[in-house]
């Protein structure tokens, strides 16, 4: 190779290695730099906007847990089934958990799968309840599972709010009055009030029953229609004649109401925000 050939590759090598150099320079001026609001993990996070330098932290999300699942039977041909579930995260929420009940018999065959979904607020724990599930014949056990869940924070769908104020529905007898009617069908009665700033179209009543050893024995649910902000509702639950196990001596009952829809606020907060 000549002189002059040589001369002239080590030259372009060099401009090339220079228009390089302007080129990065020209790309590093231009990109926008990491940030704790860019929606994606770098600088020195350990997750996405949140750890390390960032102010926010980064939130571990826990699974739901399923703390128990029964079935009771209440006809010759029905049972009811019922979970709890808790939430374990204190700042995330969910409008939308799916589930399935599925009834097997003591051969592992499937008598009835019932589905549906629920949701969950924060930190809470609430029953799961489906009720009159036609069998042909008694089941062994019951399974509960829950579909995929997507989990937010609840200040995206109620701003400036403190839960506690709309979701304030409680219970004012802690030891509901039970009688049997003409037909010998054991009858709870107790009441609620709605103790937050809004109207709600539905309340939901989910309740579950222990005999004198502390056993679940029976679940009952009932809906209530138009409460107002600090209105007083009387409810009542009917189990049928002679499907209880035993008389209960206990109940927990929890009164639920969807914040997460918009139309259930009668009087419409303009906070309200689509989750």
């Amino acid at each position: 190779m000549d002189k002059r050939l040589r001369k002239q590759i080590i030259v372009g090598v060099a401009v090339g290695a220079v228009f390089m150099l302007i080129i990065f320079l020209i790309i590093m001026a231009i990109k926008p730099s990491a940030t704790c609001f860019d929606g994606k993990q770098n600088q020195n996070e350990t997750g996405i906007d949140c750890g390390g330098s960032c102010a926010k932290q980064c939130v571990t999300i826990y699974g739901p847990e399923i703390k128990f699942a029964k079935f009771f039977k209440v006809g010759q041909n029905n049972v009811d089934a019922v979970a709890e579930v808790s939430n374990k995260n204190f700042s995330l929420a969910s409008d939308y958990i799916p589930y399935t009940f599925t009834l097997s018999d003591q051969a592992g065959q499937v008598l009835a799968t019932k589905s549906g979904s629920f949701y969950l607020l924060p930190g809470k724990s609430r029953f799961v309840i489906e009720q009159n599930i036609f069998v042909s014949r008694d089941p062994a056990k019951v399974d509960f599972k829950l579909g995929s869940i997507k989990w937010g924070e609840i200040a995206t769908f109620v701003q400036n709010q403190n839960m506690q104020d709309i979701n304030n529905i409680q219970l004012l007898n802690q030891d509901p009055a039970l009688q049997k009617d003409a037909l010998g069908n054991l009858q709870l009665f107790s009441n609620i009030v709605n103790r937050s700033f809004y109207d709600f179209d539905l309340i939901e009543i989910d309740l579950v029953a222990y005999d004198a050893s502390n056993n679940i024995i029976a679940s009952g649910q009932t809906f209530i229609r138009t409460v107002k902000a600090n209105e007083k509702r009387v409810f009542s639950i009917t189990w049928p004649k002679n499907t209880l196990s035993a008389m209960p001596v206990k109940f927990d009952v929890r009164a639920v109401t969807n914040v997460f829809n918009p139309d259930n606020f009668l009087n419409q907060p303009d906070n309200v925000q689509p989750f």
